[in-house]
């Protein structure tokens, strides 16, 4: 399993400098052969990987890299400095991976993070140049570095996160929660930056391949139609007006395995995404059916022109409910505290005393919290009444009995409370 991992990090990290591969290649080579010679480097890190598995000496690997770099090189570009740079790369790439398994780090992380910043530069000059064969496929590899980026980052923190459960607990729904919005950040951190490095011309051109490649099918289809464009003019038209007049037949090649594979990918997107949707509301919908059926339905007797039937009712107890807090919440606005004459209980009349009694011994400084007794606020608040100790005592009485026994007081202790209480 962490061999699996290690290996698709591996793959990824070099997607993820495919840019700068054919940024590099580029300048030795015609665009076309630059960018399938930068995809075809994933090769190289699999052998690097497979070699890996046989654990070689030191000697050994450094050995196998040398030579097969330098025949991917001449088999790649010939005696060329397109070879120099090619066999430079290969050689990194086995460095890469050997590291990688001996020391059991990577750098994915933080690769996929510079190559945010390092994609908007490459993008800006490929927007400037005056090649479109260069800006076409150099917006291709951009797209797929970031869409690796974005794939890298949740791969390697769901990663963590499952080597973690596994040491000290098992991964919960608040892990799994917050690994979904780890990945939607990343994406929204990636298309935000994209938009100001005019990466946006990418998503436009990706789209845009869409259309183009079912006309490029209609003309192919009817060439024979008048009100059609000849097929070889979209097939011009499909390559972005290249500069070459007549491009080659490998070129052509290049030009529509890159587009065919861009439109089924964003309609595989677009399928996706449409698929969970649906998903997601055929699953709201069965909850609210089931919510709405959960209910207990009642039986009510209606009269209708005089008769008498037995008609069942379609509000059931959860919505009944739902609608019993909102009255409550609406009812709350509008009550207010019945007022102390009004009273006629006396049991009522001495808690009411008692709330009268704690506002001002809080006015006058006493700390009343919620585990306060009777007793200790009483005996603290003194000064209120003119003989604070009796009369602080006889409330306290007269409060707990109310209290805990529900226990009315006498008319001569609720008088005396009254007239402290209601007068000051």
């Amino acid at each position: 399993m962490m061999f699996g991992i290690f290996s698709v990090t591996a793959i990824f990290e070099i997607l993820v400098l495919l840019p700068e591969f054919y940024m590099l290649l580029q300048f030795f080579m015609p665009p076309s052969m630059a960018f399938m010679l930068s995809c075809l480097t994933n090769l190289v890190t699999l052998t690097a990987i497979i070699i890996c598995r046989f654990k070689p000496g030191p000697f050994v690997y450094k050995a196998i890299t040398l030579i097969l770099s330098v025949l991917a090189a001449l088999f790649a570009a010939g005696i060329s400095p397109a070879a120099l740079f090619t066999a430079i790369i290969c050689m990194f790439i086995f460095s890469r991976v050997k590291t990688n398994i001996t020391t059991g780090r990577d750098i994915a992380i933080q690769l996929a993070s510079a190559t945010m910043i390092s994609n908007i530069l490459l993008a800006l000059i490929f927007f400037y140049t005056n090649s479109a064969s260069m800006a076409f496929f150099g917006y291709t590899a951009i797209c797929i570095s970031t869409v690796t980026s974005i794939i890298i980052l949740i791969v390697k923190q769901v990663d963590e996160s499952r080597r973690f459960g596994k040491n000290s607990m098992n991964i919960g729904s608040t892990q799994r929660k917050n690994n979904r919005i780890f990945a939607g950040i990343i994406l929204a951190v990636l298309l935000l930056a994209g938009s100001f490095g005019q990466v946006t011309t990418l998503y436009k051109s990706v789209l845009g391949l869409i259309g183009r490649f079912f006309a490029l099918l209609a003309g192919l289809l009817s060439g024979g139609s008048k009100d059609m464009t000849v097929p070889e003019q979209q097939v011009q038209d499909f390559m972005f007006n290249q500069e070459a007049k007549d491009p080659s037949l490998f070129d052509k090649i290049i030009y529509m395995l890159v587009n065919i594979i861009g439109t089924l990918l964003v309609i595989g997107f677009i399928v996706f995404c449409i698929y969970h949707v649906l998903k997601l509301l055929i699953r709201l919908f069965i909850k609210l059916v089931k919510w709405f059926g959960s209910g207990e339905h009642t039986i009510e007797m209606v009269t209708e022109n005089g008769h008498t039937d037995e008609k069942e009712s379609l509000l059931d107890r959860n919505l009944k409910n739902l609608v019993s807090r909102f009255q409550n919440l609406a009812s709350g606005i509008l009550k207010r505290e019945v007022p102390y004459d009004k009273l006629t209980d006396d049991t009522a009349k001495v808690r009411r005393l008692m709330k009268y009694f704690i506002g001002r011994a809080r006015k006058s400084g006493v700390k009343v919290t919620n585990a306060s007794t009777a007793q200790e606020i009483c005996r603290e608040a003194g000064g209120i009444s003119p003989v604070p100790e009796q009369f602080n005592a006889l409330l306290a009485e007269c409060y707990d009995k109310a209290r805990y026994d529900n226990t009315a007081p006498s008319k001569e202790q609720l008088g005396q409370l009254e007239e402290k209480l209601l007068k000051h």
